[in-house]
Protein backbone atom coordinates (compact mmCIF):
# COMPACT_ATOMS: atom_id res chain seq x y z
CA UNK A 1 0.00 0.00 0.00
CA UNK A 2 1.36 3.44 -0.90
CA UNK A 3 2.39 5.92 1.76
CA UNK A 4 -0.38 8.10 3.12
CA UNK A 5 -0.03 11.91 2.80
CA UNK A 6 2.01 13.49 5.61
CA UNK A 7 -1.03 14.83 7.45
CA UNK A 8 -2.76 11.42 7.28
CA UNK A 9 0.00 8.92 8.13
CA UNK A 10 -0.18 6.86 11.28
CA UNK A 11 1.74 3.75 12.17
CA UNK A 12 -0.01 0.46 12.78
CA UNK A 13 -0.10 -0.35 16.46
CA UNK A 14 0.07 -3.78 18.02
CA UNK A 15 0.09 -2.79 21.67
CA UNK A 16 -2.85 -3.55 23.94
CA UNK A 17 -4.40 -0.88 26.12
CA UNK A 18 -4.15 -1.09 29.90
CA UNK A 19 -4.95 1.29 32.71
CA UNK A 20 -6.95 4.39 31.95
CA UNK A 21 -8.21 7.51 33.65
CA UNK A 22 -8.99 5.55 36.83
CA UNK A 23 -5.22 5.44 37.34
CA UNK A 24 -4.98 9.18 36.70
CA UNK A 25 -7.73 9.94 39.18
CA UNK A 26 -6.10 7.70 41.78
CA UNK A 27 -2.78 9.44 41.26
CA UNK A 28 -4.47 12.79 41.61
CA UNK A 29 -6.10 11.73 44.87
CA UNK A 30 -2.73 10.48 46.06
CA UNK A 31 -1.20 13.90 45.67
CA UNK A 32 -0.44 14.38 42.00
CA UNK A 33 -3.06 17.12 41.73
CA UNK A 34 -1.19 20.44 41.72
CA UNK A 35 -3.03 23.71 42.19
CA UNK A 36 -0.45 26.49 42.20
CA UNK A 37 -0.54 30.12 41.18
CA UNK A 38 1.92 32.16 39.16
CA UNK A 39 4.16 30.78 36.43
CA UNK A 40 3.85 27.08 35.71
CA UNK A 41 6.21 24.40 34.48
CA UNK A 42 6.41 25.94 31.03
CA UNK A 43 8.13 29.01 32.45
CA UNK A 44 5.50 31.48 31.25
CA UNK A 45 2.32 33.03 32.51
CA UNK A 46 -0.48 32.94 29.95
CA UNK A 47 -1.69 36.47 30.70
CA UNK A 48 1.74 38.07 31.05
CA UNK A 49 2.96 36.28 27.93
CA UNK A 50 -0.15 37.76 26.28
CA UNK A 51 -0.26 35.09 23.61
CA UNK A 52 -4.00 34.56 23.84
CA UNK A 53 -4.72 38.29 23.55
CA UNK A 54 -2.28 38.74 20.67
CA UNK A 55 -4.04 35.99 18.75
CA UNK A 56 -7.42 37.69 19.15
CA UNK A 57 -8.64 34.83 21.34
CA UNK A 58 -10.33 35.88 24.61
CA UNK A 59 -8.84 34.56 27.82
CA UNK A 60 -10.38 33.59 31.11
CA UNK A 61 -11.80 37.08 31.72
CA UNK A 62 -14.42 36.50 29.00
CA UNK A 63 -17.24 35.56 31.37
CA UNK A 64 -20.02 36.41 28.90
CA UNK A 65 -18.82 35.38 25.43
CA UNK A 66 -22.11 36.03 23.62
CA UNK A 67 -23.82 33.53 21.35
CA UNK A 68 -25.60 30.46 22.76
CA UNK A 69 -25.35 29.90 26.51
CA UNK A 70 -22.93 27.05 27.33
CA UNK A 71 -23.94 24.12 29.46
CA UNK A 72 -20.57 24.46 31.18
CA UNK A 73 -17.74 26.98 31.00
CA UNK A 74 -14.31 26.67 32.62
CA UNK A 75 -12.01 29.72 32.72
CA UNK A 76 -9.27 28.43 35.07
CA UNK A 77 -9.05 31.57 37.19
CA UNK A 78 -7.10 29.73 39.87
CA UNK A 79 -9.57 26.84 40.03
CA UNK A 80 -11.39 24.14 38.04
CA UNK A 81 -14.90 25.49 38.70
CA UNK A 82 -17.73 25.70 36.19
CA UNK A 83 -19.21 29.19 35.74
CA UNK A 84 -22.64 27.53 35.58
CA UNK A 85 -22.28 25.53 38.82
CA UNK A 86 -21.79 22.18 37.12
CA UNK A 87 -19.18 19.55 37.99
CA UNK A 88 -15.63 20.88 38.31
CA UNK A 89 -12.89 19.46 36.16
CA UNK A 90 -10.14 17.39 37.75
CA UNK A 91 -6.53 18.33 37.07
CA UNK A 92 -3.78 15.76 36.71
CA UNK A 93 -0.68 17.81 37.39
CA UNK A 94 -0.34 21.26 35.87
CA UNK A 95 -0.48 24.70 37.45
CA UNK A 96 -2.67 27.80 37.30
CA UNK A 97 -1.27 30.97 35.78
CA UNK A 98 -3.05 34.31 35.95
CA UNK A 99 -5.05 33.51 32.83
CA UNK A 100 -5.13 29.75 32.38
CA UNK A 101 -4.23 26.19 33.25
CA UNK A 102 -0.67 25.31 32.18
CA UNK A 103 0.46 21.73 31.68
CA UNK A 104 3.62 19.78 31.02
CA UNK A 105 3.58 16.77 28.65
CA UNK A 106 1.02 14.17 29.77
CA UNK A 107 -0.62 16.47 32.30
CA UNK A 108 -4.18 17.52 31.67
CA UNK A 109 -7.82 17.58 32.69
CA UNK A 110 -10.50 14.98 33.38
CA UNK A 111 -14.13 15.89 32.68
CA UNK A 112 -16.66 13.43 34.12
CA UNK A 113 -20.39 14.17 33.94
CA UNK A 114 -19.64 17.26 31.85
CA UNK A 115 -19.99 16.39 28.15
CA UNK A 116 -23.41 15.01 27.04
CA UNK A 117 -24.01 12.51 24.24
CA UNK A 118 -24.86 15.26 21.75
CA UNK A 119 -22.28 17.97 22.27
CA UNK A 120 -20.10 20.84 21.17
CA UNK A 121 -16.73 21.26 22.87
CA UNK A 122 -15.07 24.63 22.34
CA UNK A 123 -11.58 25.12 23.71
CA UNK A 124 -8.95 27.83 23.48
CA UNK A 125 -5.46 26.47 24.01
CA UNK A 126 -1.86 26.47 22.87
CA UNK A 127 0.53 23.55 22.33
CA UNK A 128 4.27 24.09 22.41
CA UNK A 129 4.71 21.29 19.86
CA UNK A 130 2.47 20.49 16.89
CA UNK A 131 4.71 18.06 15.03
CA UNK A 132 3.76 14.37 14.97
CA UNK A 133 0.74 13.37 17.11
CA UNK A 134 -0.27 15.35 20.19
CA UNK A 135 -3.53 14.27 21.79
CA UNK A 136 -6.16 16.91 22.49
CA UNK A 137 -9.24 14.89 23.55
CA UNK A 138 -9.59 11.24 24.55
CA UNK A 139 -13.12 9.76 24.65
CA UNK A 140 -12.49 6.17 25.80
CA UNK A 141 -10.96 6.32 29.28
CA UNK A 142 -7.44 6.38 27.79
CA UNK A 143 -7.90 2.80 26.61
CA UNK A 144 -7.68 3.31 22.82
CA UNK A 145 -5.52 5.32 20.43
CA UNK A 146 -8.48 6.94 18.67
CA UNK A 147 -9.52 10.51 19.42
CA UNK A 148 -8.75 14.12 18.52
CA UNK A 149 -5.14 15.14 17.87
CA UNK A 150 -2.85 17.75 16.50
CA UNK A 151 -0.72 16.08 13.82
CA UNK A 152 2.01 17.91 11.92
CA UNK A 153 0.22 21.30 12.11
CA UNK A 154 -3.13 19.66 11.25
CA UNK A 155 -6.21 18.94 13.31
CA UNK A 156 -6.79 15.20 12.99
CA UNK A 157 -9.43 12.81 14.27
CA UNK A 158 -8.01 9.29 14.39
CA UNK A 159 -11.03 7.15 13.54
CA UNK A 160 -9.22 3.81 13.31
CA UNK A 161 -5.62 3.80 14.51
CA UNK A 162 -3.24 3.01 11.67
CA UNK A 163 -5.81 3.13 8.87
CA UNK A 164 -8.53 5.80 9.01
CA UNK A 165 -8.14 9.52 9.67
CA UNK A 166 -10.03 12.75 9.19
CA UNK A 167 -7.50 15.55 8.74
CA UNK A 168 -7.59 19.31 8.28
CA UNK A 169 -5.22 21.47 6.26
CA UNK A 170 -2.03 22.42 8.19
CA UNK A 171 -3.38 25.49 9.99
CA UNK A 172 -1.83 25.11 13.45
CA UNK A 173 1.53 26.44 14.63
CA UNK A 174 3.62 25.79 17.76
CA UNK A 175 3.20 28.21 20.67
CA UNK A 176 0.37 29.91 18.79
CA UNK A 177 -3.08 29.94 20.47
CA UNK A 178 -5.93 28.30 18.58
CA UNK A 179 -9.63 27.82 19.13
CA UNK A 180 -10.69 24.25 18.42
CA UNK A 181 -14.38 23.33 18.23
CA UNK A 182 -15.63 19.75 18.01
CA UNK A 183 -19.29 18.74 17.76
CA UNK A 184 -21.17 15.45 17.47
CA UNK A 185 -24.91 15.35 16.76
CA UNK A 186 -27.53 12.69 17.55
CA UNK A 187 -26.95 11.01 14.17
CA UNK A 188 -23.21 10.70 14.85
CA UNK A 189 -21.95 13.42 12.51
CA UNK A 190 -18.68 14.85 13.84
CA UNK A 191 -17.47 18.30 12.78
CA UNK A 192 -14.15 19.89 13.72
CA UNK A 193 -13.25 23.56 13.36
CA UNK A 194 -10.18 25.75 13.81
CA UNK A 195 -10.76 29.38 14.80
CA UNK A 196 -14.39 29.19 13.65
CA UNK A 197 -13.63 27.58 10.28
CA UNK A 198 -15.00 24.06 9.69
CA UNK A 199 -12.05 21.89 8.59
CA UNK A 200 -13.20 18.27 8.93
CA UNK A 201 -16.43 16.27 9.08
CA UNK A 202 -17.32 12.58 9.08
CA UNK A 203 -20.05 10.11 9.97
CA UNK A 204 -18.97 8.51 13.23
CA UNK A 205 -20.61 5.14 12.66
CA UNK A 206 -18.14 3.40 14.99
CA UNK A 207 -18.83 5.79 17.85
CA UNK A 208 -15.20 6.76 18.42
CA UNK A 209 -16.29 10.31 19.28
CA UNK A 210 -19.21 9.21 21.43
CA UNK A 211 -18.92 10.13 25.10
CA UNK A 212 -18.99 7.41 27.75
CA UNK A 213 -21.06 9.16 30.38
CA UNK A 214 -19.56 7.21 33.29
CA UNK A 215 -15.95 8.08 32.40
CA UNK A 216 -16.34 11.29 30.39
CA UNK A 217 -13.43 12.74 28.41
CA UNK A 218 -9.79 13.62 29.06
CA UNK A 219 -7.94 16.64 27.69
CA UNK A 220 -4.23 16.69 26.73
CA UNK A 221 -3.27 13.30 28.24
CA UNK A 222 -2.29 10.41 25.94
CA UNK A 223 -3.86 6.98 26.04
CA UNK A 224 -2.20 3.85 27.43
CA UNK A 225 -1.67 2.44 23.92
CA UNK A 226 1.05 4.91 22.92
CA UNK A 227 1.73 7.03 26.05
CA UNK A 228 4.04 9.53 24.32
CA UNK A 229 1.80 11.57 21.97
CA UNK A 230 1.55 14.71 24.10
CA UNK A 231 2.67 18.33 24.30
CA UNK A 232 3.14 20.93 26.98
CA UNK A 233 0.88 23.94 26.66
CA UNK A 234 -1.88 25.99 28.26
CA UNK A 235 -5.66 26.32 28.03
CA UNK A 236 -7.54 29.53 28.79
CA UNK A 237 -11.14 28.38 28.40
CA UNK A 238 -13.25 25.29 27.73
CA UNK A 239 -16.95 25.56 26.93
CA UNK A 240 -19.40 22.68 26.52
CA UNK A 241 -22.85 22.86 24.87
CA UNK A 242 -25.62 20.25 24.90
CA UNK A 243 -26.21 20.53 21.15
CA UNK A 244 -24.14 20.17 17.98
CA UNK A 245 -23.52 23.78 17.00
CA UNK A 246 -21.58 25.40 14.18
CA UNK A 247 -18.36 26.99 15.44
CA UNK A 248 -19.26 30.22 13.68
CA UNK A 249 -22.37 30.65 15.89
CA UNK A 250 -20.65 30.45 19.26
CA UNK A 251 -19.63 34.08 19.64
CA UNK A 252 -16.14 35.34 20.54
Amino acid sequence: MGELPRCARRRRLGATATGGRVALASAALAGALVMATGCGRLGFDVAQDDRFADAGIPGSDAADPGGPTPLHQYRFAGNYKDDYSGPPLVGFGGTFGTDGYEFAPDEGLIATGVVPRTYTIDLEFVFDNVDSWRKIIDFKDLSTDEGLYVYDNCLQFVVVSGTTFQTSPPLLSPRTPARITLSRDAAGTVVGAINGLSVLTFADTAGVGAVQLDTGVTFFVDDSVTNTEVSSGAVSRIRVYNAALAASTLGP
